[in-house]
């Protein structure tokens, strides 16, 4: 008889057993994983969302670099991993530029990831130096219709989220600017200062001491609204309408994360963005915090996937 009594209480232990087991996540540390090198825009964020998220999920995030191939090579490496919820990537809007720019890619970014969430984003700036003949948009634009094959543009890359939005803009207004290419930001920002180039397509973190100094423009921004910290400045959907860039950055897991997992996370994200010190610490990169949830950020990315691979296919841009 007392065994009768118990027999329905240890299958229930038995049969619940699954079900706590997935609910303990996360039960060892997690590897948020960076497809940049130490010390870039992508790996500064990642640290800061890997100690929040420490800190909520009250259990280790460990940032793990895995550069090259222009971000591919640490992508593809999450999008290989177990879809368990302990591997996940730092990615950026750049994952969306590579469909249409690379002739192949190890990864699908449509079928191989689930967004988590976007946590903010490094606003795209166009700047000129102040000796260069005009101070706005309109008038990067009318001067370039009266002086065409004059003004060339610097970007850190081909395939970069600069050089593509600037190839945008010229689709979108009839612009003509020369692309000067860079191996990285600061040549062309140097080169910027000093006139060698017309007009430099950049972010935050790199120029906004000469911008305070006088010594580069702030034409505008790829924003949807003005910035307090960017001076206010006009973002350039004001001059051309519809226009904007907006150059996110946020988490993915592998396809396949158990979605108590993936619902998990996202509130986690959204939390995060929120936390008065992540905010107040990321403002001084330039950096700005603008939660988007899972759903928003899956949204966001075929948006852009769409709008990319027009401007990258009319402009028959292309990286071996």
């Amino acid at each position: 008889m007392r065994l009768n009594a118990l027999l329905p209480i240890l299958l229930g232990t038995v049969f619940s057993a699954p079900a706590l087991a997935a609910n303990a996540y996360p039960s060892k540390p997690i590897r948020l994983v960076s497809p940049y090198s130490p010390g870039g825009g992508n790996d500064l964020i990642a640290r800061a969302v890997a100690a929040k998220l420490s800190d909520h999920l009250r259990q280790t995030v460990i940032v793990e670099n895995r550069e090259g191939g222009g971000g591919n090579i640490g992508t593809d490496y999450v999008a290989k991993a177990a879809p368990d919820g302990y591997t996940l990537l730092m990615t950026a809007q750049s994952l969306t530029i590579r469909p249409a720019l690379f002739k192949q890619l190890p990864f699908s970014v449509t079928k191989d990831f689930v967004a988590l969430g976007i946590v903010g984003s490094f606003p795209l700036m166009f700047l000129s130096h102040p000796k260069v003949g005009f101070d706005s948009i309109q008038g990067l634009v009318d001067y370039s219709k009266k002086n065409p094959d004059k003004l060339t543009y610097a970007t850190p890359g081909v395939g970069t989220t600069q050089h593509i939005a600037m190839e945008l803009f010229k689709a979108e207004t009839g612009a003509e600017l020369l692309h000067i290419p860079y191996k990285g930001a600061s040549k062309a920002v140097i080169d910027s200062v000093s006139g060698e180039v017309s007009v430099l397509v950049s972010t935050p973190s790199s120029v906004m001491n000469h911008v305070e100094t006088g010594r580069l423009n702030i034409l505008g921004t790829g924003e949807t609204k003005r910035l307090a910290s960017l001076n206010n400045a006009p973002t350039i959907g004001e001059t051309v309408r519809g226009y904007s860039v907006n150059n996110w950055l946020g988490v993915m897991a592998p396809t396949g994360t158990p979605q108590n997992i993936v619902d998990q996370l996202d509130r986690t994200l959204v939390e995060i963005c929120k936390d008065a010190d992540f905010i107040r610490e990321l403002a001084a990169s330039g950096f700005v915090v603008q939660s988007q949830n899972a759903k928003e950020m899956a949204k966001q990315v075929d948006e852009d996937i769409k709008k990319w691979t027009a401007v990258i296919t009319s402009k028959n841009i292309s990286i071996e």
